[in-house]
């Protein structure tokens, strides 16, 4: 609640309020377990009827200028649009008469409420939607620079493609840039075979074994060859992710995209192009490859063909 209540329902509050209670001990009791402040309550002299009294009352409730005193408004009339029965009007001769006025009372006051709610739940429900909105334009805004920072780090790695230590280098931003993307990676290792695995990836229940080639030519079939058979000996559910940051030679891309392939690739320009912009994250970006593999037996899916 971010605004003040109309006039006219804190009347219809006032008016239930009222009617709902003959005693003054129930009406005490009744504000007193709805937030008003005992000094107040102890303020109601024996000559003041309750209708002035709860007159006082509400009007320095709704002239308060915080909200505080609008919600306890609110707070009291959800309470009395929820009394069924008016324990405190009944044994009097005329007790049929004030029950009946409590009664509609409290329905127009629950009339009135059903609509205060609806308008609550709509500024609620708005509210909800325009904080997603800043958070996901704030959150967008901080992966895009974090995005560019991993562009430049790359771009400034590229300045040593071909060595051993800007390959070793690759290796390890591939790792932090899964990392980022909460994708469950692990680094570079050794299988029980003693062969040199550059990582691996796990998406939606695959993994995949990391090939990270930093070259700077795009490679041929014999390295495809050489990672397939590393990634055929795994269990059912293991993948071969080849990253070339120079791509793939013709041959290359044709031995990869074999009969039920288990290799998929990916190079620089799915990076550049994709990545980087953020048409697609990473890991979508991967599972947009694997789905095109999946039904074409294709390894490699061109940036145009996204």
């Amino acid at each position: 609640m971010n605004k003040r209540l109309p006039s006219y329902f804190i009347d219809l509050t006032q008016d239930a309020c009222l009617r709902a209670y003959w005693r003054k001990d129930a009406l005490r009791n009744f504000l007193a377990q709805h937030g008003t402040k005992q000094n107040i309550l102890l303020s109601w002299g024996a000559e003041e009827t309750k209708a002035v009294f709860l007159r006082r009352i509400f009007s320095a409730l709704a002239s308060q200028k915080d909200l505080i005193g609008h919600k306890a408004i609110l707070k009291m009339a959800n309470s009395l649009a929820e009394m069924k029965s008016f324990t405190d009007l009944t044994g009097w001769s005329d007790s049929s008469e004030k029950i009946q006025s409590a009664h509609k009372a409290v329905e127009k006051l629950r009339i009135e409420l059903n609509k205060i709610n609806d308008q609550l739940e709509t500024e609620k429900l708005r509210n909800d939607i325009q904080k997603k909105s800043k958070d996901e334009r704030e959150k967008s805004i901080s992966e895009s620079q974090t995005l560019d920072k991993f562009q430049t780090k790359l771009q400034d790695l590229m300045k040593n493609i071909g060595s051993q230590g800007a390959g070793y280098q690759f290796e390890n931003w591939l790792y932090e840039f899964a990392t980022f993307h909460d994708i469950s990676s692990r680094k570079s290792y050794k299988d029980k075979d003693g062969r040199q695995i550059d990582g691996s990836l796990t998406i939606d229940g695959t993994t995949f074994l990391l090939e990270a080639k930093f070259t700077s030519a795009p490679i041929g079939s014999q390295e495809i060859d050489i990672f397939f058979n590393k990634v055929r000996k795994k269990a059912d559910n293991t993948m071969g992710l080849i990253v070339s940051i120079n791509g793939f030679l013709p041959d290359a891309i044709k031995t990869a995209s074999c009969d039920r392939t288990f290799l998929i690739l990916l190079d620089g320009s799915h990076f550049f192009n994709i990545i980087f912009p953020q048409k697609m994250t990473f890991k979508e970006t991967i599972q947009r490859i694997l789905a095109n593999a999946s039904q074409t037996g294709n390894s490699y899916l061109h940036i145009g063909d996204f």
